[in-house]
């Protein structure tokens, strides 16, 4: 098959092929006439648009890329913070759950919110609205409520209980089996006879008390002649006002006996005594009688009659020993601090219960003799005291504590620590300064 083609023919400006027209006919026809140059101008316009569309376009984009980064950030940050705040929360709870677990569960928690008093009079009542009574005729009708199922709470309550008693019991025995052991090594010297118990006991001649071969000759003939001169348990060596002294005393003394309040007031007499003898040696101090507050329902104002408005501005401290459930403890009112200090040789904060109820006693006694109110001043433990082993030396450590602090030396606790070990000796320095007291006076 023979396909003719047909030849290509150049177009050259100026050249008019047939069947057509000019350009300058053509832009006539159309009423305009344009040359090269402006044709030009246009198309770089054109281009100049395209152009600046496309740059518009560029940075409208790379601001929402701009946005988004932002908006992920924000979003990416908050989502750690909640993490953060999520762990925070899971070890919170995993720390609770600890404590919950390892808490003791001692006592259960009514017993904690009411005084056993409270509770007692509440069972008490209890078992009275269970076993009413109607008179009905002569005889005597029990109406008793129907029993109900037990609770598990009560249940628990109860066991609770039970394991609370055991705990007591075995305390309890405890404290026995020591009390045992300590009569066992130091038998108690029953001073009257069974059969007569109007007769009083002769006493010793000579006491054979622990510090015996440890104190200096002069201490122990001067105890030898007053236990010679003093040969009964009833003699008296210091009669004083409310203070008695018999010879009994001496022997309980030395044997490591409890002391009274009576003890405790012949110790402060004697403090008393050595600083009006050396009074650059001893702070000014005020000493109040534990039967202030022993003997509080009768006519008490006796042991305060010294506690006046003089004698308070030049004095730096106020002594008062407590009696309370068998057990001594020392109340100090320092009036440079404004500040109550315990000093107690069994440290416990049980023991503070009874400070409020006392100074309120004093002060009633002694209002006007204080400018300042005292019942507002703070109750301190104090921290860092020689403390002691046994259930019988608090009475001593109480006189100890009131020897140290009335002397102007600076105290330093920590050197005397070992008071416990020294104790028999300063028994039988206290029982030296009685005798020597009481032959002086009998001359």
């Amino acid at each position: 098959m023979h396909v003719e083609v047909s030849p290509i023919v150049p177009y050259y400006v100026g050249t008019q092929p047939s069947g057509s027209h000019t350009y300058e006919q053509s832009s006539q026809r159309m009423g305009q006439t344009f040359g090269f140059e402006e044709i030009h101008d246009l198309l770089k316009s054109q281009q100049k648009i395209i152009l600046d569309f496309q740059v518009s376009d560029d940075s409208r984009l790379t601001q929402l890329e701009n946005t988004i980064l932002e908006f992920e950030d924000s979003v990416y940050s908050r989502l750690t913070t909640l993490e953060n705040t999520v762990t925070d929360l899971k070890l919170h709870v995993v720390r609770v759950e600890k404590s919950i677990k390892q808490a003791p569960v001692e006592f259960p928690r009514r017993w904690v919110k009411e005084s056993p008093q409270r509770s007692l009079i509440k069972r008490i009542k209890n078992r009275l609205n269970r076993r009413r009574k109607s008179l009905c005729s002569p005889y005597v009708v029990f109406e008793r409520k129907r029993k109900k199922e037990p609770n598990k709470e009560s249940v628990e309550n109860k066991e609770e209980e039970e394991v609370v008693v055991d705990q007591v019991n075995k305390f309890q025995e405890e404290v026995e089996s020591v009390h045992k052991e300590e009569e066992a090594l130091e038998p108690v010297t029953h001073y009257v006879s069974e059969d007569y118990p109007d007769k009083v006991q002769p006493a010793a001649e000579v006491i054979n008390f622990p510090a015996r071969d440890e104190i200096p000759d002069y201490m122990r003939e001067t105890i030898d002649i007053c236990c010679r001169k003093y040969t009964d348990f009833g003699d008296l060596l210091i009669d004083m006002g409310h203070i008695s002294v018999p010879r009994r005393y001496i022997d309980e003394f030395l044997g490591n006996g409890w002391l009274g309040n009576e003890q405790v007031d012949c110790f402060a007499m004697l403090m008393e005594n050595k600083r009006c003898a050396a009074p650059q040696l001893y702070r000014s101090y005020l000493y109040v009688s534990p039967c202030h507050w022993l003997y509080r329902q009768g006519n008490v104002k006796p042991f305060v009659e010294h506690i006046t408005k003089d004698a308070i501005q030049n004095t730096e401290l106020i002594l008062i020993p407590i009696i309370n459930n068998q057990h001594w403890i020392l109340l100090v009112g320092t009036m440079n601090e404004s500040k109550w200090r315990v000093y107690d040789s069994l440290p416990n904060r049980m023991h503070l219960a009874i400070t409020q109820s006392i100074i309120e006693h004093f002060l009633k006694d002694t209002s006007d003799a204080f400018e300042e109110k005292l019942i507002k001043w703070p109750v301190v433990m104090t921290r860092g005291i020689p403390v002691q082993s046994n259930s019988y030396d608090c009475g001593v450590y109480v006189c100890k504590y009131m020897e140290t602090l009335v002397r102007k030396e600076k105290v330093n606790w920590a050197e005397k620590k070992d008071w416990q070990e020294l104790m028999h000796l300063f028994r039988a320095e206290i029982v030296y300064d009685i005798c020597k007291f009481a032959l002086d006076k009998s001359e």
